[in-house]
């Protein structure tokens, strides 16, 4: 999965609307936020927009709605480098 990310990232910054579909489609279920966020933040820097990417947008905005220690997470997994923490534990989605 990591590997197909890596692979649709370069897709988007040449502009192929193919770019992250099938990873969306085949692996969404399964996806680390951290593998979420990375695609929306690939997206608009590639700005590129399609179905996938708009799905992707539109489930981080609902899964954040009212859900404080998911936007801390986020916030956290942002922030924080990786040498200065160990893995973040997920917290649940509503």
């Amino acid at each position: 999965m990591v590997a197909l990310f890596f692979v649709d990232a370069v897709l988007a910054e040449i502009k192929d609307r193919q770019a992250f579909i099938r990873l969306v489609e085949k692996y969404e279920a399964s996806m680390p936020w951290a593998m979420r966020m990375g695609i929306d933040f690939t997206s608009h820097e590639a700005k590129l927009v399609n179905d996938a990417t708009r799905r992707m947008e539109k489930r981080i905005a609902r899964a954040l709605k009212g859900n404080q220690p998911l936007h801390s997470y986020l916030i956290e997994l942002e922030q924080k480098p990786l040498r200065d923490r160990k893995e973040l534990p997920a917290p649940g989605v509503r």
